[in-house]
């Protein structure tokens, strides 16, 4: 986190695995403090929304939205 801006990186042998996959989330925890404190990250691939016909969706995961919500 800088400047406003939060950052992920993930190690490009997991993305590639992740983007060429099923698997629809990656997820950690990141220590914040001593205390146990921890931030929880989860990003997750981004499916069309059945609800909103109009909406952009080149660039989403539709092969894997079939078993999606009906609604986003």
């Amino acid at each position: 986190y800088s400047n406003g801006r939060l950052t992920i990186r993930v190690p490009a042998a997991m993305g590639h695995q992740w983007i060429d996959t099923d698997e629809v989330g990656l997820e950690c925890f990141v220590p914040l403090d001593e205390n146990g404190h921890a931030l929880h990250v989860l990003v997750e691939k981004d499916f069309p929304c059945k609800g909103i016909p109009e909406e952009e969706k080149r660039d989403f995961f539709s092969e894997l939205a079939e078993n999606s919500p009906l609604n986003c």
